[in-house]
């Protein structure tokens, strides 16, 4: 979540997508609680370290943005 390479986070986010989405569900709650955990622990460390906290912050809410996008598409049907 905190690379300083973006190259290198869009990948992950995409590895870590494909990983979660494709599991059928079965790791749905790790895959958020791990976010959440990452987003409180990013929070809570502002103070001491802001840059590298803010895009540790940015990088976990595109995880969790990208994912619900892909959940969309492959799971809810209109």
């Amino acid at each position: 979540m905190c690379c300083s390479v973006t190259d290198v986070s869009m990948t992950a986010i995409q590895y870590l997508n494909s990983y979660y989405v494709g599991r059928q569900l079965d790791r749905e709650s790790e895959f958020v609680s791990q976010c959440m955990a990452h987003l409180a622990a990013a929070t809570a460390d502002l103070v001491e370290s802001e840059e590298s906290s803010l895009l540790c912050i940015q990088r976990a809410l595109l995880l969790l943005k990208t994912h619900l996008e892909t959940f969309r598409k492959r799971y809810v049907t209109i």
